[in-house]
C-alpha cells in the first residue's frame, strides 16, 4: 500500500464492553456518556479527499463498529485512502462490512479478543464465526488478548482452545497501574517468561500482524516506558493521532492542534521532529517513526502518585458530569 501519512483516529469513545483494565469503559456505556461518533461523514471523507494526500487511517475508539454510519464511511473513505481497525468484534454489521467493503484497500483487522468479558456475555462462537469470515474473504485479520495479571493464568488454555480453532492469540502487554504494581515492569519473571514463549509461538505460527514485535523486543523492553525524546521523529509529519473531538495532534503524548478534520484544516510539519516527551504512550508507533532505538525509562512512586491524582481528577469530573 503507498499511502502519505499514517492517522491513530480515536472514532468514537463508546464500547459494548467493560472490561475491567479499561479505564474508560465502565461510564462510557451510560446513556448520557455515549459518543458513537460524529454522525456528518461527507464532512470527514471531504477533509481527507481534499487533503490532496492518500491516507492509511486507523480506526479505533471506543468500538468503530458502534458508528451509525461505519459500512458507508468506509465505503467512501476507501475509495480514495486506505483504513485499518480496532475491534472487538461483536457488532452483527461486520458481515456488512464483509460483503461491501475491498480487502485490498483494508491494511488491517485487529481483532481484540477480551475473552472474560466476551465468555460472560457468550460471544466466543460468534467472534470464530466472524473472524473464520474475515480470513475468508482475505482480510488481513489477526486477534490479541491483553496479558491482565488477575487472569492471566487463563492464557495457556485461551490460547489452546483457539488454536484449535485455527486461530492464533497474540498476546499484548497490559500497561497501567494495578494497585501500587505499575506494568508491564510489575509482571513476575514467570508470567514475563510465559509472554516471551507465546510471543514466539505466535510469530511462529501466524505473521498477519503487521504490528507484531519480534520475540526478542517482548523480552527486552517490560521493564518499563519506552522513551523518544531527543530523537528525530516523523510524528507530525507522516503520522498523527485524531482525537473523537476532531482535533489532530503529532501523536499521543501531545495536546498541540495542528487542525481538526471537522472544521478541514490541518498544518502538518515539514521534516523530522525532535521528541519533547519523556515517555511514550504509544511505542509501537514511536518504534515506527522515531529515528533511533529507545530508552527505558523505569517506573517510579513518582509515576504512581502522578497516576493516582489523575484517577482523582477524573473521579471528580464524572462525579460532577464534566466528562
Amino acid at each position: 500500500m503507498h499511502y502519505d501519512i499514517l492517522a491513530d483516529w480515536e472514532l468514537n469513545i463508546f464500547c459494548n464492553f467493560s472490561c475491567d483494565y479499561c479505564l474508560n469503559s465502565k461510564d462510557l456505556t451510560a446513556k448520557n456518556k455515549k459518543y458513537t461518533g460524529h454522525e456528518n461523514i461527507e464532512q470527514i471523507v471531504d477533509f481527507f479527499d481534499k487533503s490532496s494526500r492518500t491516507w492509511l487511517i486507523h480506526m479505533s475508539g471506543g468500538e468503530p463498529f458502534t458508528h451509525p454510519r461505519f459500512i458507508e464511511l468506509c465505503s467512501r473513505l476507501t475509495k480514495k485512502h486506505y483504513i485499518s481497525i480496532n475491534t472487538n468484534l461483536t457488532s452483527n454489521s461486520i458481515i456488512n462490512f464483509i460483503e461491501t467493503i475491498d480487502p485490498s484497500r483494508v491494511a488491517f483487522i485487529h481483532c481484540s479478543l477480551h475473552y472474560e468479558e466476551r465468555k460472560r456475555h457468550n460471544l466466543i462462537n460468534s467472534f470464530t464465526d466472524k473472524f473464520s469470515k474475515l480470513r475468508n474473504r482475505n482480510y488481513n485479520a489477526f486477534v490479541s488478548q491483553i496479558l491482565y495479571p488477575p487472569s492471566i493464568g487463563n492464557f495457556e488454555a485461551i490460547y489452546t482452545l483457539f488454536k484449535n480453532e485455527n486461530i492464533v492469540i497474540i498476546p499484548k502487554s497490559f500497561s497501567g497501574f494495578l494497585g501500587k504494581k505499575q506494568y508491564p515492569a510489575a509482571y513476575t519473571n514467570e508470567e514475563k517468561e510465559l509472554f516471551a514463549k507465546y510471543s514466539r509461538l505466535a510469530h511462529s505460527q501466524d505473521r498477519s500482524s503487521l504490528f507484531q514485535m519480534e520475540p526478542c523486543f517482548v523480552e527486552k523492553y517490560t521493564t518499563g516506558d519506552l522513551s523518544f525524546k531527543g530523537l528525530p521523529c516523523d510524528a507530525g509529519k507522516t503520522f498523527v493521532q485524531i482525537k473523537y473531538n476532531g482535533d489532530i495532534v503529532r501523536c499521543h503524548a501531545s495536546k498541540k492542534p495542528l487542525g481538526n478534520i471537522f472544521k478541514g484544516i490541518i498544518t502538518l510539519s515539514k521534516k523530522a521532529e525532535l521528541c519533547p516527551f519523556p515517555k511514550c504512550p504509544c511505542s509501537i508507533y514511536g518504534l515506527i517513526y522515531a529515528d533511533g532505538p529507545p530508552k527505558i525509562k523505569k517506573h517510579s512512586w513518582f509515576a504512581y502518585l502522578k497516576q493516582q491524582l489523575k484517577n482523582i481528577r477524573y473521579s471528580c469530573m464524572k462525579h460532577f458530569n464534566f466528562y
